[in-house]
């Protein structure tokens, strides 16, 4: 097996490289580029943390789809004027725990900003998500 020694810092010339490629057998070229191809997508799009992950989920998740219905369902009657007054009681509850929802998220950015070291503002806008001001 043809190997070769590429100490992190040292230079080497991309011919030599080549030509150091073209020495090796072709099942180890095959390995060697499968190798390269995971470097390159690692720079390209680099994994997450663990923590980053769980952010990222939270970040993401949205409001529950049975609960975003009744809130709507319940916001029309009230538009409508048709809504009694423990439907009423019902919207509170679910416009309180849609606050509760937003708050999550908002510390959850907030924290997924700090470990990335950059403003909250830069992060949403990363996010394709700019503030509001």
């Amino acid at each position: 097996m043809t190997s070769a020694q590429i100490k992190p810092g040292a230079k080497a010339e991309i011919e030599g490289m080549l030509a150091g490629a073209s020495s090796l057998e072709t099942h180890e070229l095959e390995l060697f580029l499968q190798q390269v191809a995971q470097v390159l997508a690692a720079r390209k799009a680099p994994s997450l943390s663990q923590r980053e992950s769980e952010l990222y989920l939270k970040i993401n998740a949205g409001y529950p789809t049975d609960l975003r219905k009744k809130y709507e369902r319940l916001s029309a009657k009230k538009e409508n004027k048709s809504i009694t007054f423990k439907e009423q009681e019902e919207l509170v509850s679910l416009t309180d725990q849609f606050e509760l929802f937003d708050s999550e998220r908002l510390q959850s950015l907030l924290e997924l900003a700090q470990l990335r070291r950059i403003p909250l503002e830069k992060l949403l806008e990363n996010l394709g998500q700019p503030a509001h001001g």
